[in-house]
C-alpha cells in the first residue's frame, strides 16, 4: 500500500500518495510541492504585497484646469538618489539610481528614468517637487493664468452679406 502524505497549503487539505503517476508522468512529493504548493504560496504572497503596497512602482499624472501634478512611488530610493530636471523641449525627467545594497534576499541595485511632456499651459518656472514620508515623489506646477486685459486681445467678427 502506498504511503499517504498530507500537504496543507490552504483551508483545504490534499492527500496524495507519495510517488503517484499523473498522465503517464511519475510525480514525487517534491515535484508535487513545487508544482502545486509553491505557485499557491507565490499567488498569496503577491496578493498580500499588493494590499500592503497597492501603488508600488507606479506613477499617477493629474492635469486639471488649475494644476499639473505627478506622483511617483520611489519608496526604494532616498531623496539623495533622485533627480528631477526640466529639459528645453517641455520634458520633465525624473531619474533614480542606487548602487548595490543588501536586502533580505541578497543584493540589489535599481535605476529608472521617467519622462513626462508638460502641457503648454503649465508654469514651468513654478515647478516644485517634494518627497513624502511614505516614499512618494510629488512634482507639481500651477497652470499659467490668463490675464483679463494683459495678454488677451479681442478679435472682431466681420459679418459678410451675400
Amino acid at each position: 500500500m502506498a504511503h499517504i502524505k498530507r500537504v496543507s497549503f490552504s483551508p483545504n487539505v490534499v492527500a496524495v500518495p507519495a510517488g503517484v503517476v499523473f498522465s503517464g508522468h511519475f510525480i514525487d512529493a517534491e515535484d508535487l510541492f513545487r508544482s502545486v504548493v509553491v505557485p499557491h504560496i507565490r499567488r498569496q504572497y503577491m496578493q498580500q504585497l499588493k494590499k500592503l503596497a497597492p501603488n508600488s512602482g507606479t506613477s499617477e499624472v493629474r492635469n486639471d484646469k488649475n494644476e499639473f501634478r505627478v506622483q511617483l512611488d520611489v519608496s526604494h530610493f532616498t531623496p539623495e538618489e533622485l533627480s528631477v530636471k526640466m529639459l528645453d523641449n517641455n520634458v520633465l525627467v525624473v531619474e533614480g539610481k542606487h548602487e548595490e545594497k543588501a536586502d533580505e534576499h541578497g543584493f540589489i541595485s535599481r535605476q529608472f528614468t521617467r519622462k513626462y511632456t508638460l502641457p503648454q499651459d503649465v508654469d514651468k518656472h513654478k515647478l516644485s517637487s517634494s518627497f513624502t514620508p511614505n516614499g512618494l515623489l510629488v512634482i507639481s506646477a500651477p497652470k499659467l493664468s490668463i490675464e483679463a486685459n494683459g495678454n488677451e486681445k479681442a478679435i472682431p467678427i466681420e459679418v459678410k452679406h451675400a
